[in-house]
């Protein structure tokens, strides 16, 4: 991952035949590093290591020569962790065919950085953003955090200092909120680093007890406040230690020794939330354009035939869908069956959370035509969810572009939980009225 981030990461100097093509300011692409590569190893290497070294080579540079099916764009904002992020992130997506832009604005505590708006409403302007990963802590990256923990050691740690760093918080993603309407996955605090690392990355004194109950204030306050913001999904960095351990998510990555000094530095936590991110960046391609959900009845949002008699309800799938409707997703019913078997009373999701219901013995595909020209809305702005493997493949024959998906397969319900962060509608530019919170 870090090998892949770093092909990308810098601009390089383009060898003579190839300036003669384009503009000099331009980078030389992937395939042309590559190949470059290929022809030092020719010459650098004796035959039997060049032998071995060729064919890994050339599974590593693999996904970097494949034009990818998908791409996402993140807005990354916060110190050197997201650096870490985007690296495990591009790394990790280049397998599932996917190409991740990770667009980096830096601030820090520990370098005297501020957070300033003016690139990143440069980059929103030219860049539509599909998420926003905003770290104000981890790993040093406010001021006002790093005064927090040294007054909760002389005893000085009240709800007032935990405002004013909320505050902070809270203009900056007032700022955010001001460029893009896309979701905001907002780091809270964990306490990393720990050992060594937190003298030579930060400039926050050694986490104790004290510290570790100021942290806690400062992510309960942040809870409760991110609960009233738009599409802002708090990722948890203290469970993720729970989960791991601080210290050792503290330790780097890559084993066996220390990183070369031109490369950034990159901890098991970063590696970690590169996954959270993935997660949501998973979400955004695979639900991210829809603007109609469709969804089956029986079998789907309940188990057995209601027509047939009692059922047992999957009242989960029924609360997520009936929020995700309230907030303006176009949510619509097609299911055979008779319309007035469905006992609506039972329900945690009652008809008028339906823009429509299209429930009859014909055929699916002509009920999904119908819908189409009712909303005005074409196959690839549509998902189904229907737990007939039959009628999800006779969909996806009849309408090119069409997502489908098994109610059965747990990352369904996943993904779409995740929609509750989603503008509506798709990606993330410009603020749009209507839509609702995470």
């Amino acid at each position: 991952a870090l090998y892949r981030d770093e092909l990308f990461r810098y601009e390089l100097a383009l060898p003579p035949e190839a300036t003669q093509r384009r503009a000099p300011e331009q980078r030389a692409t992937a395939t042309e590093l590559i190949e470059a590569q290929r022809v030092a190893l020719a010459h650098a290497l004796p035959g039997p290591a060049r032998e071995i070294l060729a064919p890994l080579l050339d599974e590593v540079n693999g996904p970097l020569l494949r034009d990818p099916a998908k791409r996402i764009s993140l807005l990354l904002l916060g110190d050197c962790l997201m650096n870490e992020i985007r690296c495990f992130l591009s790394g990790r997506v280049r397998e599932d065919d996917v190409a991740v832009r990770g667009y980096h604005l830096y601030f820090s505590g520990a370098l005297s950085v501020p957070f300033d708006a003016v690139p990143a409403r440069y980059l929103a302007n030219r860049q539509a953003i599909d998420i926003v990963g905003f770290s104000p802590f981890t790993f040093d990256g406010l001021p006002l955090f790093r005064e927090l923990l040294i007054r909760a050691e002389d005893g000085n740690i009240d709800e007032k200092s935990v405002e004013s760093v909320l505050n902070v918080v809270a203009g900056i993603f007032g700022e955010i909120r001001s460029l893009t309407d896309a979701p905001v996955l907002l780091h809270n605090a964990c306490g990393a680093p720990v050992g060594k690392d937190r003298a030579a990355l930060t400039s926050l004194p050694p986490l104790t007890a004290s510290g570790r109950a100021a942290i806690g204030m400062l992510n309960a306050g942040l809870a409760s406040r991110a609960a009233g913001w738009d599409r802002v999904v708090v990722v948890d960095e203290t469970r993720i230690a729970r989960r791991f351990g601080l210290r050792r998510l503290s330790g780097s990555a890559i084993p066996g020794g220390p990183v070369p000094a031109a490369l950034f530095h990159t901890s098991r936590l970063g590696r970690e939330l590169a996954e959270v991110y993935w997660e949501f960046a998973d979400s955004q391609i695979r639900f991210g354009h829809i603007r109609m959900l469709v969804v089956d009845l029986d079998g789907t949002l309940w188990s057995g035939v209601m027509a047939e008699g009692a059922v047992d309800h999957f009242t989960e799938r029924q609360e997520l869908l009936s929020d995700i409707a309230r907030q303006g997703m176009v949510l619509v019913a097609l299911s055979k069956g008779s319309p007035d078997s469905v006992r609506w009373g039972e329900l945690r999701i009652s008809q008028q959370d339906f823009a429509a219901v299209h429930r009859t013995w014909g055929a699916k595909e002509d009920g999904l035509r119908r819908l189409t020209r009712e909303f005005n809305v074409r196959a690839e702005h549509i998902a189904v969810i229907d737990d007939s493997p039959a009628e999800r493949e006779l969909l996806r024959s009849a309408f090119p572009g069409l997502a489908t998906f098994d109610p059965a397969d747990p990352r369904t319900w996943r993904r779409a939980t995740r929609l509750r962060a989603f503008p509506c509608g798709g990606r993330g530019t410009r603020r749009a009225s209507g839509c609702g919170r995470a």
